[in-house]
């Protein structure tokens, strides 16, 4: 049986299963805080709760996908800063698609293509890329 010690070891790199089942750990508890804080799409505005439920789950989700994205590429043998461009540079890029022409027209839909292929680039070459042999790369705590 698999042990969870990869994913808690701060520099354990991790292979393409591990990664996607911190995603689906990530994901289990980021969905109900975005859940309990739904009620922002009332029109009498958010509650104090909800707000707060908000930004724990952007901050737990920025958190856990930049930790996630360090392991795995360290396990495909690449810096582990490039976790920043990966996740930052495509939402960074889509933002801007919303605030160009008012979300409207072709610059719009250009940063909307160029955000959103990249952050399938990234997710694609995070989860799917096979992993390299690196040496001098610290391995995985192991549960003796």
């Amino acid at each position: 049986m698999p042990s969870a010690g990869p994913l808690l070891h701060m520099t354990a790199p991790i292979d393409r299963r591990q990664f996607w089942i911190g995603v689906a750990c990530l994901l289990a508890v980021v969905v109900p805080l975005l859940i309990g804080a739904s009620g922002m799409l009332r029109t009498q505005g958010a509650t104090s709760l909800e707000l707060a439920l908000f930004y724990v789950a952007g901050v737990t989700f920025i958190a856990g996908a930049l930790l996630l994205a360090r392991k795995r590429l360290r396990d495909r043998g690449r810096p582990p800063w490039l976790a920043l461009p990966y996740l930052v540079v495509p939402p960074a890029i889509i933002r801007t698609g919303d605030l160009v022409s008012n979300g409207q027209g072709l610059p719009t839909l250009l940063c909307y293509i160029v955000g959103y292929g990249l952050l399938v680039w990234a997710i694609v070459d995070l989860g799917v890329g096979a992993s390299r042999l690196v040496s001098g790369r610290p391995e995985p705590a192991t549960n003796a």
